[in-house]
Order: C-alpha cells, then sequence, then structure tokens
C-alpha cells in the first residue's frame, strides 16, 4: 500500500468537500491502476464517508464521480433540508 497515494487522494476530498469529483481527477492523484482502492483505503483507513454516483452523459458515456460528506458538510446538508421542509409546510424534527 502506497499511503503518499492514499494521502494524495484523502487531500483532493478534503479540499473540496461535498463536491463532485471525477473518477478521472481521482485517478491523477491516486494512480492509474489503483486509485479505486485508494479511495477505499480513505474509506477504512481514515474514516472519510465518500460516496459514489454513476451518471450518464450528454454523449452517451458515463461518468463515475465521487464526494466527500465530512462531518461539517454533513450538518450543512441536514440543516437545508430541515429548512427546505418548514418551507413545504412540514414540520421540523422533534427537538429543533
Amino acid at each position: 500500500m502506497s499511503i503518499a497515494y492514499r494521502d494524495r487522494v484523502a487531500g483532493l476530498f478534503r479540499a473540496s468537500p461535498g463536491a463532485w469529483i471525477d473518477g478521472l481527477a481521482v485517478a491523477s492523484r491516486g494512480g492509474a491502476y489503483a486509485w479505486r482502492t485508494r479511495v477505499s483505503d480513505c474509506r477504512v483507513q481514515l474514516g472519510m464517508v465518500i460516496e459514489n454516483r454513476v451518471r450518464a452523459l450528454a454523449d452517451g458515456t458515463r461518468a463515475s464521480e465521487y464526494r466527500y460528506m465530512s462531518d461539517e458538510f454533513a450538518v450543512d446538508l441536514a440543516e437545508a433540508a430541515a429548512i427546505r421542509d418548514e418551507a413545504n409546510g412540514e414540520a421540523w424534527p422533534a427537538g429543533r
């Protein structure tokens, strides 16, 4: 295992919490043949919450994208959802 590659991938995610990053950009940091392992290492060894999505592009190809959900960003998303729900007439969860 190359900690240097893992840390480069972790740094990429930490620099842009909540932003979707194309798999090719992750590969450029984590090594062409083992970048998915580096993402896994970030999840397992560093406890990072990293989501993955695959979406169709206009040209018919597909893009695999990843995003890091830091604790701070996850709280912001939860608060934004609560504000949205309140604006739509739904009650906030108890304790808010």
